[in-house]
């Protein structure tokens, strides 16, 4: 079966899996078809399965989608940490893949990185006084993020190789996008906001990481 067609059937599966979710119930999520993977973190309001424009191609500029919704600092930091454990995850899974040699790298940087970023959103959260708040957009990018890393488990390979590359250009293009939309300015908190800034600039980090390893990705079809 052909990347593609897995990445349709996942978008379809998705939009299926979510439409029901109350507080959604009225929008439709954003599903990317294009490049790489599904996109767990942004959502357009007017299409169901929607091709991505506007990303950002590196980590110096945001992008122009719609995140989701952050009411809160809590909900902030319950996103963040989503966003990490799903970084962690992937990570974890190329590693498990034996990828060659930049990309095993690449992802054991990924993997200490955002662990290390994790514990560090429980510590400010902790020490603001402020419990992390799983809303159902939080519940939306776990479980779109479960299905992506579904899709990524049955790939092998230079098809693995491939599509876990353009699945982190994705993930922390997103990231940044979800970080300068919704998450700073939903922040009241200085200690959430100063972490959140340092949590963004990791994910540009890694996103011009990520694009500088496409080309070699490529190579190896």
């Amino acid at each position: 079966m052909s990347q593609s067609v897995r990445r349709l059937q996942l978008a379809i599966a998705i939009a299926l899996a979510t439409c029901s979710l109350a507080a959604v119930a009225d929008d439709a999520i954003r599903l990317d078809t294009g490049r790489g993977s599904d996109s767990p973190y942004v959502r357009n309001d007017s299409d169901s399965v929607a091709i991505r424009e506007g990303s950002p191609q590196s980590g110096t500029k945001g992008g122009n989608e719609q995140a989701p919704g952050i009411a809160s600092d809590g909900e902030a930091l319950a996103m963040l940490e989503a966003i990490n454990d799903h970084e962690i995850e992937t990570a974890a899974l190329a590693q498990r893949k034996g990828v060659s040699a930049p990309l095993q790298a690449f992802a054991r940087d990924v993997e200490r990185e955002h662990r290390a970023n994790q514990f560090k959103t429980r510590r400010v959260g902790e020490q603001g006084g402020i419990n992390p708040f799983e809303s159902d957009d939080v519940k939306v990018v776990r479980q779109r993020a479960a299905a992506e890393r579904q899709m990524l488990d049955g790939l092998s390979g230079t098809e693995f190789e491939v599509a876990f590359v353009d699945a982190m250009v994705q993930l922390n293009a997103d990231a940044v996008t979800v970080v300068d939309q919704s998450l700073l300015p939903a922040s009241k908190n200085s200690g959430v906001q100063e972490h959140l800034r340092v949590a963004r600039e990791r994910f540009a980090d890694n996103l011009d990481r990520a694009n500088a390893l496409v080309p070699q990705a490529q190579a190896a079809r």
